[in-house]
């Protein structure tokens, strides 16, 4: 009697995608960029902006700086080759994502991370364009 073949192991990740990683710090710049539309007088305004700035960058750094340990633990072996993620998006997307509730679909988990920041970037690019058609 031949043995029954065992279904197809559906990959586990706790990570998001580089593509969403990517898409994240796209859409802070965005966020950004439009503040900027804002302001464009003097004063506590150009506090503001580098305040934005600032959150800004911090954020950007933190993206990479998360990216770059992950990379250094691949190149040294630290990370078990079973245990990588799927290096193509639609792969990723089927996969399983970990999270401390339980588990999602990564196509869920990567809306539910882009939603609200997507959210706020096109709320805030709305908001200028009303601030410059009314004024």
């Amino acid at each position: 009697m031949a043995p029954e073949p065992s279904p197809p192991r559906r990959f586990r990740s706790d990570q998001l995608h580089p593509v969403a990683l990517g898409s994240l710090a796209a859409m802070v710049i965005w966020e950004a960029v439009v503040t900027l539309g804002f302001f464009g007088g003097s004063g506590y305004e150009v506090i503001v902006m580098g305040v934005v700035a600032g959150f800004t960058l911090v954020v950007l750094t933190i993206l990479l700086a998360l990216r770059h340990i992950e990379r250094h633990a691949e190149q040294r072996g630290e990370i078990p080759a079973d245990d990588h993620p799927p290096r193509r998006l639609r792969d990723w997307l089927r996969c399983d994502m970990q999270i401390w509730q339980g588990r999602l679909r990564g196509s869920e988990a990567i809306i539910l991370a882009l939603l609200p920041v997507a959210a706020v970037a096109i709320g805030l690019t709305a908001l200028l364009i009303v601030d410059h058609i009314v004024t």
